[in-house]
């Protein structure tokens, strides 16, 4: 059915973005993260920090760019938020073949979100480090292990599947992508 309420209908839409991110199809739960975030919820921001997510996921540099400005300019400032753009920043940087400048992101970011105790965010951070720099490379191990610690304690096994193929992997997957989702990922910046 249709759900008439906005912040109902971004709450769905979130929802749906969250099962399209499990299943491994993160173009689409980037566009229904960007969905839920266009309808002017209160908590916009949060979903817009999950679409910058699917968006590196998908290696969409510009469409996380464009994501990334947008959940700066609407988040409250607080430390998580810093936490978000930093490890937005990690992941495009990382995206560009800055691969220092991502590591230290991903790093700093890692850290900052375990001052402040939100170890989801550190497991899925930690997790995005290693799909995006690459598990063979050794500055993902730890937040490889520490990832994998989180997701086994709360049994997050899509999360931890997901990991262990990064993992396996070894290399990011591929170089990144066109800008296909960029220009959803501007609908509704002000």
């Amino acid at each position: 059915g249709e759900v008439s309420d906005p912040g109902a209908a971004a709450d769905v839409l979130n929802l749906q973005g969250a099962k399209k991110l499990i299943s491994g199809d993160s173009v689409r739960a980037a566009e229904l993260y960007l969905a839920a975030a266009d309808l002017g919820s209160q908590v916009s921001h949060i979903y817009l920090s999950f679409a910058v997510r699917a968006l590196i996921w998908s290696r969409d540099v510009e469409g996380a760019r464009i994501a990334a400005a947008r959940h700066r300019q609407i988040a409250p400032g607080f430390v998580l938020d810093a936490a978000i753009g930093m490890s937005a920043d990690a992941g495009i940087a990382a995206l560009e073949g800055r691969l220092d400048d991502g590591i230290q992101g991903y790093r700093e970011a890692l850290a900052q979100l375990a001052s402040i105790h939100v170890e989801w965010l550190v497991a899925v951070i930690g997790y995005e480090f290693v799909r995006v720099v690459g598990a063979d490379h050794p500055a993902t191990k730890e937040a490889a292990a520490r990832s994998r610690e989180i997701f086994e304690r709360i049994r997050a096994r899509p999360w931890l599947e997901m990991l262990e193929a990064a993992i396996a992997a070894g290399r990011p997957a591929a170089p990144p992508r066109g800008r296909r989702a960029a220009a959803s990922a501007g609908a509704g910046a002000p």
